[in-house]
């Protein structure tokens, strides 16, 4: 059995009268005090009996990640391949021609100053930038003449 359609006719004036009225109402049932006679209440830091507790997000395991050969499978400490504590301060997107690729700048500590390096690998890329916000990450790279590219990090 279907429902009945009925269809209402109102003019622009009742239209915002009515329009006026429920954002009244809407406001004060917003803003209304809540009353609770004769309900259990818990103390402060005791979740309430009627409340799920929230799920914990896993927390992704931190490991080396590569950057990836032209089959999609990570190559993991490839010839010549060192690694770095790091403090990554800087990241920028670079193209050149058809070529994209991630220019990371970091600290290696205070007496070394700064060191810069590329990654051409765009699945490491996330996890680079993220390592902004972290104190310190272990960094993998290979030295390419006077480059340094990033093959590696452990997030």
């Amino acid at each position: 059995m279907s429902e009945p359609t009925y269809s209402l006719s109102i003019t622009e004036s009742e239209r915002t009268a009515l329009a006026r009225t429920l954002g009244i109402l809407v406001s004060k049932l917003i803003n209304a005090p809540v009353q609770i006679d004769g309900a259990k209440v818990s103390p402060p830091g005791e979740p309430s009996p009627a409340v799920a507790p929230i799920p914990q997000t896993p927390v992704p395991e931190t490991r080396d990640r590569w950057a990836r050969d032209r089959k999609g499978k990570e190559v993991s400490n490839p010839e010549g391949c060192e690694s770095q504590k790091a403090q990554i301060f800087q990241t920028e997107m670079h193209k050149k021609g058809t070529l994209e690729f991630l220019h990371v700048a970091w600290y290696v500590n205070s007496s070394q100053g700064s060191v810069d390096g590329n990654c051409f690998d765009a699945s490491l890329w996330p996890h680079l930038i993220k390592a902004k916000s972290q104190p310190s990450v272990l960094l993998h790279f290979v030295r390419k003449g006077n480059y340094l590219n990033i093959v590696g990090i452990r997030a």
